[in-house]
């Protein structure tokens, strides 16, 4: 989720690696110490029916990870000043600032406050591409369906590593995909994102 409501930032992204369960509350410490800086913990909202009641709820999608928006200049080392960052991500080049795919996804999920919204599915084992949202076109695979609760989980490549993620029953088509192509988001990121190096 955003940690403001304030206008999308039109500078530079990048990715920050911080502590699995505190990628909201870190993202909202980072605004607050650094006023300049937008940060993002990336969420889905997933359904969930109790004694027949249906509710929505904003989850962590990408755990242990949080985008940022900032000027090309600013000192994102300083960022390891809070307890819960372990480190800035980085290209082979030592630059944070993300590019390419990678660039494509961090503002489109930015645009959209960070929030990944419902999608509906089809049969297991169908190949399917999200056709709304802030997902919109990446493409996965239907690892299984619970019908009581309208959600499926689907497994697709993100940051260059394969995520299974329930989702509920909206916006997607069936569609015949090689599942070399899942990938979406290049070497910038996380441990298995490539050769990401530590500031």
């Amino acid at each position: 989720m955003p940690s403001n409501d304030t206008t999308k930032c039109s500078n530079y992204y990048g990715c920050i690696h911080v502590r699995v369960g505190d990628e909201m509350n870190t993202a909202r410490i980072l605004k607050h110490v650094f006023p300049a800086v937008d940060t993002y913990a990336i969420c889905q909202m997933k359904h969930k029916s109790q004694k027949g009641v249906r509710s929505c709820k904003a989850c962590v999608m990408v755990p242990g990870y949080i985008l940022f928006c900032a000027d090309k200049d600013e000192r994102v080392s300083q960022f390891l000043t809070i307890r819960s960052v372990y480190h800035i991500l980085t290209y082979d080049d030592n630059t944070w600032q993300l590019r390419g795919d990678d660039l494509m996804v961090a503002r489109w999920i930015i645009e959209n406050d960070g929030m990944i919204g419902v999608s509906k599915l089809y049969c297991e084992g169908d190949d399917i591409r999200i056709i709304d949202g802030p997902l919109k076109k990446i493409e996965g695979r239907i690892c299984r369906i619970d019908k009581r609760n309208r959600n499926a989980l689907v497994s697709f490549g993100i940051f260059e590593q394969t995520f299974k993620v329930w989702l509920a029953f909206e916006y997607l088509e069936s569609t015949k995909v090689n599942r070399s192509k899942l990938s979406i988001l290049s070497s910038a990121c996380p441990d298995s994102w490539g050769v990401a190096n530590v500031l």
